[in-house]
């Protein structure tokens, strides 16, 4: 019992096993980290330029549609 109080249990477990908790959650699955090229991220520039295209087409409609409701001819009654 004194063993347990003065904390020499604990350091002897501690001594014996000093790697213990590293194997409790060994990972699953092992990542490599590289660096991208535009042959992996395709996929990402494909729909970068759709969404700016559909944005482009968007404002120009938006302009064409403003003049279209806003156009007065000269003289007209305002």
């Amino acid at each position: 019992m004194h063993t347990v109080e003065a904390g020499l249990y604990k350091y002897w477990r501690v001594d014996a096993n000093p790697n213990s908790s590293s194997c409790e959650r060994v990972p699953t699955k092992i990542t490599v980290s590289s660096s991208f090229s535009l042959r992996q991220c395709w996929a990402m520039v494909v729909v970068l330029v759709v969404g700016l295209s559909m944005g482009l087409v968007t404002l120009c409609l938006e302009v064409m549609l403003l003049q279209v409701f806003t156009y007065r001819p000269c003289g007209a009654e305002t």
